[in-house]
């Protein structure tokens, strides 16, 4: 199991968040894939999501699907307390 899936299950049971929430973070870690390596690369899928038509709006969400609950990959049970 990813680490992606393990949030969004631990999300589900803990948090209760709707299956809209659900269906926003897989498609907002999928938007995202890889791309956290480094700046530059966050900043090159960016580009690459602008250049493909996504709104910058679209993209800010989607940044914060993925990325705001980052902290939450490094210790889950410790950030859901």
């Amino acid at each position: 199991m990813q680490l992606t899936d393990l949030f969004i299950r631990e999300r589900t049971y803990f948090k209760n968040v709707s299956p809209a929430t659900v269906v926003w973070y897989e498609q907002s870690f999928r938007a995202f894939d890889g791309a956290w390596e480094s700046k530059a690369a966050l900043g090159e899928r960016i580009a690459r999501l602008l250049a493909a038509g996504v709104t910058l709006a679209e993209t800010e969400t989607s940044t914060r699907g993925s990325g705001l609950e980052e902290k939450s990959f490094k210790r889950p049970c410790e950030t859901e307390m």
